[in-house]
């Protein structure tokens, strides 16, 4: 009886697009064998046409016996969504041919491989903000703008191989409005700690008991967590009393250790963030470089309105102005005999009424019409404008593996913008 003795077909995952497979099947001297493809709806491959059809009929079996001791063979997979293929290698009942057991999963008839096809999935890299009224619309800057900028979207398959780079600038714009409208401060450059993912997950027991200081609970899922995420809320937007991440997970009991304990409350829902490249790597399967990031800020000036000889100094519009920083202006007429700096913006004014002032610590005397301009300083080794109404993000990540799911990564504003105020 002539034996098949091995049968090897790539069952990695197939990507969305059409993809050929090569498979070869090896055995003594004139085995035969029946070959078959089923997908997930049960439609079986037609090898004459390269596709898969509902019903079944002879050009859906491959019957082969061969001369030789192999047969080399491609199969054609079409594009798709996810779903499932078997692939089918059946020795025929009719004849003498029989499986080697020394194929792994081999019966006496029938090997069946197995091979999944998944979607493309996005990746999407966008800016979040709790200080979201401080933000305007690029070209209105008095319409709000949530979020402050538009998110950048890299699509690809999780079973692609090789890297992908992802490089863009968003302009935040402060928003141009007398409540809101102090301007944007850069109180330092973005890092790669900056970049995090969230989730949330909910609790099924609390192991101490119902709403008891506790350090262990009982989830109901443990995708997208993992060692090191961060415990944002432990309950809607109850924060933790301190620092709180995951030390450790039981994926058997899927219980969650935390580094603190919380009075953990049974059904409550708990949000997590998962912050950096290695710890989003951890929850999600994506694998990304920040390879760089920095922040810049557009230069900013201020006109005089009217004549003035005291502090308190008329502007034609006091937007991008904050108060109650140190501010520094530079321009004709300002006192300079000791350090003269903005304390506070009086009367806001944003849309050209003419009423806007701004106090500074010592007397100038100053002429309408005159610009003054924001003195840089230095931070993070460069000079920025201390205040602005523009600040522009450059960043280039650089992916090497997409997870099996769309994922959201936020760049969070507040870890180095900071709006400004009245003073």
């Amino acid at each position: 009886m002539p034996e098949i003795n091995n049968f090897t077909i790539n069952t990695s995952d197939l990507g969305a697009n059409k993809t050929a497979r090569t498979f070869s099947i090896k055995g003594e001297q004139g085995f035969k064998f029946i070959l078959q493809v089923v997908n997930a709806v049960g439609a079986f491959y037609n090898w004459n046409t390269k596709t898969f059809n509902a019903g079944f009929g002879p050009a859906n079996n491959l019957i082969k016996t061969v001369k030789g001791t192999r047969y080399n063979g491609v199969i054609v997979f079409p594009s798709s969504t996810t779903t499932t293929y078997n692939v089918v290698l059946i020795a025929p009942p009719d004849s003498d041919t029989i499986f080697s057991e020394d194929i792994p999963g081999g019966g006496k008839n029938v090997l069946n491989k197995a091979i999944s096809q998944v979607n493309d999935v996005n990746v999407v890299f966008g800016v979040t903000t709790g200080n979201t009224q401080f933000y305007g619309d690029p070209t209105t800057p008095s319409t709000l703008e949530n979020p402050p900028a538009v998110s950048v979207t890299s699509t690809a398959s999780p079973t692609q191989t090789g890297s992908t780079t992802v490089t863009n600038t968003w302009t935040v714009h402060n928003r141009d409005d007398e409540t809101y409208g102090f301007g944007l401060r850069l109180i330092r450059q973005p890092v790669e700690k900056d970049w995090y993912f969230e989730t949330t997950e909910a609790i099924v027991t609390n192991t101490a008991g119902d709403g008891v200081s506790n350090n262990t609970v009982i989830v109901a899922d443990l995708s997208d967590l993992a060692v090191g995420t961060e415990l944002i809320y432990h309950k809607g937007t109850t924060t933790p009393s301190s620092t709180t991440h995951i030390s450790s997970i039981d994926t058997d009991t899927k219980k969650l250790t935390f580094s603190t304990s919380q009075a953990f409350e049974d059904g409550e829902t708990m949000t997590f963030r998962a912050y950096g490249a290695t710890n989003i790597r951890g929850a999600t399967g994506l694998a990304f470089t920040p390879a760089s990031i920095s922040a810049t800020t557009a230069d900013h000036s201020i006109t005089v309105r009217a004549n003035d000889t005291d502090e308190t100094i008329p502007i034609v519009d006091t937007y991008g102005v904050s108060g109650g920083i140190e501010l520094v202006l530079k321009g004709e007429g300002l006192n300079t005999s000791s350090e003269n700096v903005v304390t506070a913006v009086t009367t806001p004014d944003t849309n050209g009424t003419g009423n806007g002032v701004i106090t500074m610590t010592l007397s100038s005397e100053v002429t309408a019409g005159t610009v003054l301009y924001l003195a840089p300083v230095l931070s993070d080794g460069q000079y920025i404008t201390p205040c602005t109404t523009q600040i522009s993000i450059s960043f280039t990540n650089i992916i090497s593996t997409y997870p099996d799911e769309n994922r959201n990564i936020y760049l969070n504003l507040d870890n180095f913008i900071t709006p400004g105020n009245a003073g």
